[in-house]
């Protein structure tokens, strides 16, 4: 068969790597001497066969002109391809010894688990077949996909500057809050009371992901049930004792008696109170919040003090519309 035509037939096969393919074709164009380079490049292209190496390579301005900055990209794709194929053989093993101990536990309590490892196994192993089929896009695709997830799932959005100011003039002075001045050498309120500090008291707090507040609590008072919908809460207790709690979505009560000093975590978004029963004693205690803006939702006061329907209200609390009534008045009052 001519050189020429040999060449011509060089083709990228399916169960071949493409590092074997780059090489078979730098023979044969050496081989066949003289031919134009936008032949090679275009019989390159079509001999390739393989659309995900053309997409890789391709940049806005399209392929490149000439066939060395061709090979050297197609190099490096195949590079990543064998990294990432690597990347989840290590994964497989790793699955496999794992598996392996989880089933040496389960076989102490389960007379007959071989066919369990069996088709465990089974299924195990044709996943992670399934998987090096991935190509390399489709595993950049997914690790991008979780990190939107992870960015999703934090507190604040993340800012591309260090802070947000308002204009180029600021001093330290746009750093500071004096708020909490009040406190010092101040009297107790008479009914519980909450200091803020988030980007609505201090705006300098945008962007940062993080707020304050000072909960006051003059004797047998309360701070009612209610929730952060975008924080946890860290409090920590200054002065005094608080019987504090939350409830999680299973219903399960989580309280505890703070004595000073100690520190205790409300996760976000559920229902928790603080509640001062001492008959002698106000308590002070601090929170940090992981939002500029956790907010706060009174739950008696989002129940009773809005416009839901009463009848609603009735169906909910198996209550009759006279109890409601009497809740929503001590409400106002």
């Amino acid at each position: 068969m001519p050189t020429y035509q040999r060449f011509m037939n060089t083709w990228h096969k399916d169960n071949k790597r493409i590092e074997e393919f780059i090489t078979r074709f730098n023979k044969e164009c050496v081989e066949i001497g003289n031919v134009g380079e936008d032949l090679l490049c275009a019989h390159f292209r079509k001999a390739v066969r393989y659309d995900d190496v053309i997409r890789t390579i391709t940049d806005k301005e399209g392929m490149p002109k000439d066939l060395d900055r061709i090979m050297l990209a197609t190099k490096v794709y195949a590079q990543n391809s064998s990294t990432s194929e690597e990347s989840v053989c290590h994964l497989e093993e790793s699955m496999n010894e794992e598996l392996t101990r989880v089933l040496l536990n389960v076989e102490e309590s389960i007379p007959d688990a071989s066919h369990v490892e069996e088709s465990v196994h089974g299924r195990m192993n044709n996943r992670v077949k399934n998987n090096i089929d991935l190509s390399f896009e489709m595993i950049l695709h997914l690790v991008f996909m979780f990190a939107i997830i992870c960015i999703a799932n934090a507190g604040d959005p993340n800012i591309l500057t260090e802070f947000i100011a308002p204009n180029n003039t600021i001093d330290a002075n746009y750093f500071t809050f004096t708020g909490m001045r009040q406190l010092v050498g101040g009297e107790y309120p008479t009914t519980f009371k909450a200091l803020k500090v988030t980007m609505n008291e201090f705006p300098t707090l945008n962007g940062q992901s993080v707020s304050y507040v000072v909960l006051e609590f003059p004797i047998v008072s309360i701070n009612p049930v209610h929730i952060h919908p975008r924080a946890s809460e860290l409090m920590f207790l200054v002065s005094g004792s608080l019987q504090v709690g939350f409830v999680d979505t299973s219903n399960t009560l989580y309280k505890q008696t703070l004595q000073i000093g100690d520190i205790f975590v409300f996760p976000k978004g559920l229902v928790h109170f603080q509640y001062n029963n001492d008959t002698k004693e106000p308590a002070l205690a601090i929170s940090a919040f992981g939002s500029a803006n956790p907010g706060t939702q009174s739950i008696p006061t989002s129940v009773f003090n809005t416009s839901i329907f009463e009848g609603i209200l009735d169906a909910s609390f198996h209550a009759t519309r006279a109890t409601l009534r009497r809740i929503e008045d001590g409400l106002k009052g």
